[in-house]
Formats: C-alpha cells, sequence, structure tokens
C-alpha cells in the first residue's frame, strides 16, 4: 500500500514539473524545428528579432556589417556569430561620427515605433530596405 508522504511526495513532484512546463517543452522539443523554437523564444519581429534577421541574412550576408538597435535594449547572445555594433539608444547614432557609421552598411531596427525611426532616416538619409510591423533593415547611403 502506498504511504500518505508517497502520494504527497509524487503530488509535489506532478505540481513542479507543470510549474516548469516540462511536458509543454518536451512536445516543443520533439515537434518543432530549432528555427521555430527560436523564433517563439526570440521573437520574428519583436523581442530581439531572430526571424528577421534570420530572413534578412538570407538575402544579405550580416557579418560584421551592420549595426543593432533593439527597442528593448536586448543584446542577443545568438547574435554574436554575426558580431554587430549595439546601439542602445537612437541617440546614439547622433553621438556616432559620420566616418563610425560608414564602416557598416547596414541597420537592423527592431520593434521600434515608426515615428522616431522616420525622423533618423530623414536626418541621416538612410533607404528602407525592408520594413515588417516595427522591425527595419536600413541601408546606410
Amino acid at each position: 500500500m502506498i504511504s500518505k508522504k508517497k502520494i504527497i511526495n509524487i503530488f509535489f513532484l506532478f505540481v513542479i514539473l507543470f510549474h516548469l512546463n516540462l511536458f509543454q517543452n518536451f512536445y516543443d522539443i520533439f515537434s518543432k524545428n530549432y528555427d521555430e523554437r527560436m523564433i517563439i523564444n526570440y521573437g520574428n519581429y519583436d523581442k530581439q528579432g531572430y526571424g528577421f534577421i534570420k530572413q534578412i541574412n538570407s538575402n544579405y550576408k550580416l557579418n560584421k556589417n551592420f549595426i543593432y538597435y533593439n527597442y528593448d535594449m536586448a543584446e542577443p547572445h545568438w547574435l554574436t556569430e554575426f558580431k554587430p555594433k549595439y546601439i542602445y539608444n537612437l541617440k546614439d547614432f547622433n553621438n556616432l561620427s559620420f566616418d563610425q557609421i560608414k564602416k557598416y552598411k547596414y541597420i537592423v531596427i527592431i520593434d521600434e515605433p515608426f515615428d522616431k525611426v522616420d525622423s533618423l532616416i530623414k536626418e541621416n538619409n538612410y533607404k528602407i530596405i525592408l520594413k515588417e510591423n516595427n522591425s527595419y533593415f536600413l541601408s546606410i547611403l
């Protein structure tokens, strides 16, 4: 016969497993591929913009040639292979010299309202290559 203590331990084990979302995590690992899981965790056009950057990288080689700005000020660990220059505030563009900006070909802006990006584009004469939701891929002219 199962003792009361074992029943309580089993109950708490299941509570912990549900709290950690273990069953859903196992299902996701076996039912979704790597890119789908990364988009769920790191966002498509929001959060850290994993899907957006993946889409851009398929057409343009983003290796050490772009500036990355995220409205949420995230510095994603998965982006280190591309070695971007991180900007933490759109006003920081004004602090960079023309020569510093010209080292890069592109700017990737994740989850920023258009009114703030529009003024940056007009002031610096950048060209919008791709715009999805509130994420932008700009070319430095």
